[in-house]
């Protein structure tokens, strides 16, 4: 199994390498086919490896969980097969015998007749055999199962029983059956017709011990029905605390993404100082706004995630461009408005957070079009970005920068204000306003 995943493993890095290689020539029109398969810049072999990393990482987890699973199900099955070829089996033997067989509880309750049994006295079971043999209220004298469950031994009796052909004589033996414990469960009793007269002492003899068979066969069988329902149910337990494990794993693994976007997060603020502690704040902000533009809490798990990557992209833009400290140059803004298609580039791989790229991609576009990587317009913007895009202005002029102080509240509403339809969604404008001032 683990070869299988290696295998797997290999042929998937393979794969995604030269798709996203074709991705970046054919895409975005970076270098060459066999430049980006062979020799592709440092960052993009980083990319590349991480995302490979993370994928194959929960395909595993994923994988061993469903082969878990099978195999529990497999022996569960397995199990059940063969106690009932047990039962089966057992079945057909008795079914074989030619005289009546029947097994009576501790309580004397017939609880199984084969078919000679049956055409010998009739179908009883379910009912207590002294009343169904002899109409009585209790036991009867000399009852060959009732001394075996005293003892434990084999005993027989011979009965005579008046019938439409006359009187019919009926040897019965009797044995107790037993289980794993040595204790009785039940009794076995088989049913002769001796009728004739002619029955040699061999015969007789051969029967007992071909009756002590049938009981030791039916105990041995019984008790590996009674293994195979203990089988069973420690399977059943299995299975669910099986499943128990894959969900805290589940919980576990979704926890550790969590705190690995986190820290994601923290290390794009800490590398530029002026933007410290801008992504939680942001976070909290674009959070209350979605809610109260009725996004569910499933998307708002997704929101978040997007807020806390929004600028991920900016892993790929030099330091020397992200902190230069006075304004940029043509190329270095070509360089900068890049980011959002390096944060596709960079979590798109990621199946876990491909519903979280609405914010990192676009919210630099503009509700009138003009904005980046995209030229969206109005609703072709994704909900989350466009929300976004107001609280990343707003967090940005409330904030002290080393070329001018925060703004005022007013100061900064007046500036969305004036944004409303040009940049900013108008109608979001207002209920981010809302939000705002509830605070």
């Amino acid at each position: 199994m683990r070869s299988k995943l290696i295998c797997v493993g290999i042929w998937f890095s393979v794969f995604y390498w030269i798709g996203d290689a074709a991705l970046d020539v054919f895409i975005f029109h970076e270098g060459t086919i066999t430049a980006q398969i062979f020799n592709p810049e440092l960052f993009e072999i980083v990319v590349r490896i991480l995302a490979i990393c993370i994928i194959l990482s929960f395909s595993t987890i994923a994988q061993l969980a469903i082969n878990k699973q099978k195999k529990a199900e497999e022996e569960r099955k397995a199990a059940f097969e063969q106690a009932e070829n047990e039962k089966a089996k057992w079945e057909a033997i008795v079914a074989a015998i030619g005289d009546g067989i029947t097994i009576q509880d501790r309580d004397f309750r017939i609880i199984y007749q084969n078919q000679v049994a049956i055409n010998f006295i009739g179908n009883h079971v379910e009912e207590y055999c002294y009343m169904a043999y002899e109409g009585m209220e209790h036991t009867c004298k000399g009852c060959p199962v009732a001394m075996s469950f005293e003892d434990g031994k084999i005993h027989t009796t011979v009965r005579a029983v008046p019938t439409d052909k006359g009187m019919m004589y009926f040897e019965n033996t009797a044995s107790a059956v037993k289980d794993s414990e040595g204790n009785i469960i039940a009794g076995l009793e088989i049913v002769r017709d001796v009728t004739a007269p002619k029955q040699t002492e061999k015969e007789l003899k051969k029967s007992e011990a071909s009756y002590k068979e049938v009981a030791e066969s039916l105990g041995a069988t019984l008790n590996e029905v009674k293994k195979r329902e203990e089988a069973l149910q420690k399977g059943r337990d299995a299975f669910l605390n099986m499943l128990e494990d894959v969900t805290e794993s589940y919980k576990e693994l979704v926890l550790a993404y969590d705190t690995t976007i986190e820290g994601w997060s923290n290390a794009l603020d800490y590398r530029d100082k002026e933007t410290e502690g801008h992504s939680q704040r942001v976070t909290e902000i674009t959070i209350e706004i979605a809610r109260a533009a009725g996004m569910s809490e499933e998307e708002l798990v997704h929101v978040r995630r997007g807020a806390l990557l929004h600028d991920i992209g900016k892993l790929g833009v030099p330091d020397s461009v992200l902190l230069k400290p006075g304004k940029l140059t043509d190329e270095e803004w070509v360089l900068m408005k890049n980011h959002p298609v390096i944060a596709y580039k960079l979590l798109s791989p990621i199946a876990f957070l491909r519903r979280a790229i609405d914010i990192p991609y676009c919210h630099h576009e503009k509700w009138d079009g003009t904005g980046y990587p995209q030229g969206l317009k109005a609703e072709q913007i994704p909900l989350a970005a466009r929300i976004f895009a107001l609280v990343d202005v707003w967090d940005a002029l409330r904030s002290d920068r080393p070329y001018r102080p925060a703004w005022s509240s007013e100061k900064a509403k007046d500036y969305i204000i004036s944004l409303k339809g040009i940049q900013f969604d108008p109608e979001l404008a207002e209920l981010f306003f809302k939000v705002i001032d509830r605070q």
